[in-house]
């Protein structure tokens, strides 16, 4: 802290140099933590369903990109298709880059964290990308751990809660997620599906 005190009718010098400041590229980010998906519907269960939470972040069926994409979402930021978006799990780059998304599809019970960004990407991202995504998985630690969901609907059982669908109506959805230490302070794992 400096305290200057000037006097009335004084003249005081200063000598001083302005230095450019580099604040880097305009980045809006949201971080989501693996939680995050236990949180929402379990219809669809997908990693990138955290995404959607944010504003002007849509998710969308990789069948609008091409059949072969079917099973996999992209995020459509900031109004653009969601093709160009660039996505990196554990800091390797997955990006279909000539039909877009991504091309690897996780569980979501595999996630730890999920960072969207939005506006300006970094320089080794895509350059007409609108945003990008960044995904680290989860490991294992020294303690054993898991979890297991389920959703069942089934017309027949009268578990199905809405009248749309047919007499034979049945979706089930299911996963888990498990790990722990193979051996202690020196190999992990964890497996989900």
């Amino acid at each position: 802290e400096i305290r200057v005190n000037v006097v009335l009718g004084a003249v005081a010098t200063a000598d001083f140099k302005l230095e450019w400041i580099n604040p880097g590229p305009l980045r809006l980010e949201s971080t989501f933590n693996g939680e995050v998906s236990d949180t929402l519907p379990i219809e669809g269960q997908n990693y990138l369903n955290a995404g959607r939470i944010d504003p002007g972040v849509q998710a969308v069926d990789g069948r609008i990109y091409d059949p072969g994409k079917s099973g996999f979402q992209s995020l459509s930021i900031d109004g653009q298709l969601g093709r160009t978006t660039h996505y990196d799990i554990d800091e390797v780059e997955v990006m279909d880059e000539t039909k877009g998304a991504s091309t690897t599809n996780l569980p979501a019970e595999a996630v730890r964290e999920v960072i969207v960004s939005r506006v300006t990407p970094e320089v080794f991202e895509s350059l007409n990308a609108a945003g990008a995504v960044r995904v680290t998985t989860r490991s294992g630690g020294e303690e054993w751990h898991g979890n297991v969901f389920g959703n069942l609907q089934d017309r027949v059982l009268g578990l199905a809660g809405f009248p749309s669908g047919g007499p034979n109506y049945s979706r089930q959805q299911y996963g888990f997620g498990a790990g722990g230490a193979v051996i202690k302070d020196k190999a992990f794992l964890f497996i989900g599906g």
